[in-house]
């Protein structure tokens, strides 16, 4: 369970995330965006029921949504992500 990064000619550049539950791991990550300038990157993490989002290096930032806490905020298996223009 890890991201893995490659340039446009398919050349390897990275990864990050191990499996579990912890901040920076991964259970099921089932898609990833990043912003314009490639300096995030943020991947939905369906079985942890979580988004996180990294530096383009693989440094944790931070993470939104939890199953554990249901109400605003919480997901359930989420999926995709999406990124505008802006951020």
């Amino acid at each position: 369970m890890r991201i893995q990064r490659f340039d446009g000619s398919g050349a390897y550049l990275g990864q990050w995330g191990s499996p579990g539950s912890g901040d920076g791991e991964f259970n099921s990550p089932t898609g990833v965006a990043t912003d314009a300038r490639r300096a995030t990157c943020t991947s939905a993490d369906a079985l942890n029921h979580r988004i996180q989002k990294f530096t383009a290096a693989g440094a944790y930032l931070t993470q939104w949504g939890s199953l554990r806490k249901p109400g605003p905020g919480s997901s359930t298996s989420p999926y995709a992500v999406a990124v505008d223009r802006l951020g």
